[in-house]
């Protein structure tokens, strides 16, 4: 009987010991991941992550930065210009009374939540998870990067497949970022 209870032990020790790692796992690279870049954090991200590798080939991105101590900054700027770039009056008065969503960028792991309704968007950036049952946007720093400063539009973002909306269904986060491209 004490073996058993030893051994269970063991298992509950061992089990949160995996939660922990876990956790850690699903950190941004910027706060002590031990991912070390790009994983398959949400469906879908691994065939974003193969478009922006397509579109860096061809020259229509910039090359991937090397993580320094302004990173997290420079990631945070980039996520600020993409809800500028959504901001725009006639977007907001395009919607519906609200839109929420969730947005990552894949190489690092970094959460953010959106949420849009006529007159304002408002966004969280560094969450832990997406909104459950909300729209995910997939992306990268890049492609924000690359819509704030006008090299790229959003719907030529969308269309080379530099960002995916995912779970979708009445279609208004698609149709938000396609407005913001005009």
């Amino acid at each position: 009987m004490k073996q058993v209870m030893r051994d269970a032990g063991h298992a509950l020790l061992l089990l949160a010991g995996l939660w922990i790692g876990m956790g850690q796992a699903l950190a941004c690279v910027y706060h002590g991941t031990i991912r070390g870049g790009f994983s398959g954090l949400y469906p879908g991200s691994i065939s974003v992550a193969s478009a922006i590798a397509d579109a860096r080939e061809k020259k229509l991105l910039p090359a991937a930065r090397a993580q320094t101590p302004l990173s997290f900054r420079r990631a945070l700027a980039d996520l600020e210009g993409f809800r500028g770039a959504l901001g725009n009056r006639a977007t907001a008065a395009a919607q519906p009374e609200r839109t929420d969503f969730s947005l990552v960028l894949i190489s690092a792991g970094l959460w953010s939540h959106f949420n849009v309704d006529r007159a304002n968007i408002w966004a969280k950036y560094h969450v832990k998870a997406p909104m459950p049952q909300k729209p995910v946007v997939i992306t990268d720093e890049a492609v924000l990067r690359a819509i704030s400063d006008k090299s790229m539009q959003m719907e030529q973002a969308i269309r080379l497949g530099l960002i995916t909306v995912r779970n979708d269904k009445t279609g208004a986060v698609t149709a938000l970022l396609l407005a913001a491209s005009s």
